[in-house]
């Protein structure tokens, strides 16, 4: 643990925390739960409640951007901005579920359906995918390359409205990808649905094998 001051005379004190935590904290950051963030860095390090929401307040959630201006050339972690003189924390982290990944996703879905026998699923279609994962944690390297996989929403069904829990499996060159912080667009599959995707209706849940 080590103590900061940053030139707008607040001290800020900053824990060591492996990638697996920051990828946690990140992801409370990302989805707007601050509330879940505070409680997770009281549980793990010995920063207080006043102390965590301080911290939480200077993590910037894209790399190299600054979490007050829209200065975008921060190259290193725990750096104060040089326009306006914030603290950002900087981590270098990345969720391959991007914008337009999950669009082009959606997109080889509603193709793949036309593949399955089952008359129900060859009417699916897919109106969303929350590009939140359950877990930000597996998103660190060392679980990328031990687990390989993420859980995620998705809407899909007759409607595109039904609710689907999905487990997001990655290959060789997803997990490639994922580690040099690139897009996974390229590692849709474009086979028969039935060769990369698996539906079972009842449960409302789904496996996707990337490349």
């Amino acid at each position: 643990m080590k103590r900061l001051y940053v030139r707008c005379k607040s001290e800020i004190r900053i824990p060591r925390l492996e990638e697996e935590q920051k990828y946690k904290v990140w992801g409370c950051i990302l989805e707007e739960m601050p509330i879940w963030g505070i409680k997770f860095l009281r549980d793990y390090t010995t920063l207080n409640a006043i102390e965590a929401k301080k911290l939480l307040s200077h993590i910037n959630k894209d790399f190299g951007k600054c979490s007050r201006c829209d200065y975008d050339k921060l190259n290193e972690e725990n750096v104060e901005c040089p326009r306006c003189n914030v603290l950002n924390l900087n981590w270098n982290l990345h969720n391959p579920l991007t914008k337009d990944f999950c669009f082009e996703l959606e997109k080889a879905l509603c193709s793949a359906y036309n593949d399955f026998e089952d008359d129900d699923v060859k009417r699916f279609w897919c109106d969303g995918i929350n590009p939140h994962p359950y877990d930000y944690k597996l998103l660190a390297r060392s679980n990328v390359e031990r687990k390989g996989f993420l859980y995620i929403d998705l809407w899909t069904g007759v409607s595109g409205r039904d609710k689907y829990k999905a487990k997001l499996n990655f290959g060789d060159k997803s997990i490639v990808r994922i580690l040099k912080k690139q897009s996974l667009i390229e590692c849709i599959p474009n086979l028969d649905g039935r060769e990369w995707m698996e539906v079972d209706v009842d449960r409302k849940i789904m496996g996707i094998n990337l490349k």
